[in-house]
């Protein structure tokens, strides 16, 4: 139906919405943590950034499927299902927390 094509659009665009917000929260803390402002905007710096701050391999692996899903979308039209949407949801809300947190601490640190 046409009311689950664009309640899948909006969940879609809400992963994107929650992608930004993870990738600027990752160059904040980056930068509080002393890595100069031009590497934190590099993907690859992230990337890598994340890898040595998220510490469970499993938890490594979906946010890179998180990435990986975000360029299939938006490159190759890849149409998500149901539960890989939902759940890419709720482990990008859940590493936004992660991320917040890891900021409020360094701040902390950092006084």
């Amino acid at each position: 139906t046409i009311f689950n094509y664009f309640k899948s659009y909006y969940e879609d665009f809400v992963i994107f919405k929650y992608l930004q917000i993870i990738e600027n929260l990752i160059c904040e803390l980056m930068i509080k943590t002393g890595f100069d402002e031009n590497k934190s905007s590099s993907f690859t710096y992230l990337i890598n950034f994340l890898d040595k701050l998220i510490l469970d391999e499993n938890k490594r692996n979906k946010l890179r499927l998180l990435l990986k899903s975000r360029n299939l979308i938006l490159h190759e039209n890849y149409q998500l299902s149901r539960n890989e949407r939902l759940d890419l949801l709720d482990f990008s809300y859940a590493t936004i927390g992660f991320l917040e947190e890891n900021i409020k601490q360094t701040s902390q640190f950092r006084k």
